[in-house]
């Protein structure tokens, strides 16, 4: 086969590719933003869930998952105030089989998987950190889930994925010197980089808003970078780099810090026999009626939420 033909298959395969991608793309309705969304979030969050299902087996097999009581606790409670919020803003996650382990490791890390299953290590826990700044780690987990940055984040792999093949196999029967894991890495920094930077900056300013609603202080969002960058541990550098740095993060928060203080002012209850009143005092969430434990009441018990509210992360912006 010569040269021109070899072009030509790759050219048509590539641009079968590209089709592919853009008949998967869809709007997303909490954000706006146009997202890669190949295949059935339903079936991500199936798979997710024997995914925790199986990691939390071998947790406790290694016995890292943490069972102390006032931890969990803590940790529960924190994120049933986000999960009572966060809902409100995605109607059908009011369905979802919530769920959050504590992991005895000292990595400083959380994650979340779509569905609502989440994670907290203690190395992150013992920094050490407040109830507000524990409350933006777990409001920027859940933040992903409702923004379908899983499924997002499968699509772009799977896109990067059909890239590579195209262009291993052009470059291999071409002879160009270049070796398929550098063809990967390209496909992976150019497709998957700016969304997955976007996704991080989406679940920042998601997770400050629900934490606010919540009752939490909107400076720690702030404090908690500030933290982790002394720490050393989220610090990231580099060209192909998915995540924004300590320094950006910072700043990106710090600006939306005057419009939370409002929302999260705005959210308390009502003052008792004085209309619309709101309290001067006592905003923070302890202080707030208890939410509904969407950790550990029956699903059939949950309220059912129609009405889907607006984010505020662009208006502050």
């Amino acid at each position: 086969m010569n040269t021109t033909s070899i072009f030509r298959r790759a050219f048509a395969a590539f641009g079968l590719a590209i089709m592919v991608l853009i008949t998967g793309c869809a709007t997303n309705t909490m954000t706006g933003r146009m997202q890669v969304t190949l295949g059935s979030e339903q079936d991500l969050i199936v798979e997710s869930a024997q995914g925790f299902a199986a990691m939390k087996s071998q947790y406790a097999a290694k016995r890292e998952l943490v069972t102390h009581a006032p931890t969990i606790k803590r940790i529960n409670a924190i994120t049933n105030r986000l999960i009572d919020q966060a809902v409100k803003y995605r109607p059908d996650s009011a369905a979802w089989d919530w769920e959050v382990m504590v992991v005895n490791t000292p990595e400083l890390n959380a994650w979340a998987l779509p569905g609502g299953k989440m994670a907290i290590f203690t190395g992150m826990i013992n920094l050490p950190l407040t109830d507000d700044e524990i409350a933006q780690i777990m409001g920027h987990e859940i933040g992903h889930a409702l923004a379908k940055h899983g499924l997002e984040k499968k699509s772009t792999r799977q896109g990067a994925a059909v890239l590579t093949s195209i262009g291993g196999a052009l470059l291999g029967q071409t002879g160009m010197p270049l070796s398929q894991e550098a063809v990967a890495l390209g496909a992976s920094g150019f497709i998957v980089a700016p969304n997955s930077r976007k996704a991080e900056s989406e679940a920042d300013a998601m997770g400050i808003e629900f934490a606010a609603r919540a009752g939490y202080d909107p400076k720690a969002a702030v404090t908690l970078w500030q933290k982790m960058a002394a720490k050393g541990g989220a610090t990231k550098t580099g060209f192909l780099d998915t995540h924004p740095s300590d320094g950006e993060r910072i700043q990106a928060l710090s600006g939306l810090h005057d419009h939370m203080k409002q929302l999260r002012a705005e959210s308390a209850p009502m003052v008792a026999g004085k209309g619309k009143a709101r309290p001067t005092v006592a905003l923070d969430a302890k202080n707030r009626p208890e939410p509904f434990n969407w950790l550990g009441a029956p699903k059939a018990m949950r309220p059912d939420i129609k009405v889907q509210a607006p984010l505020q992360l662009f208006k502050a912006q």
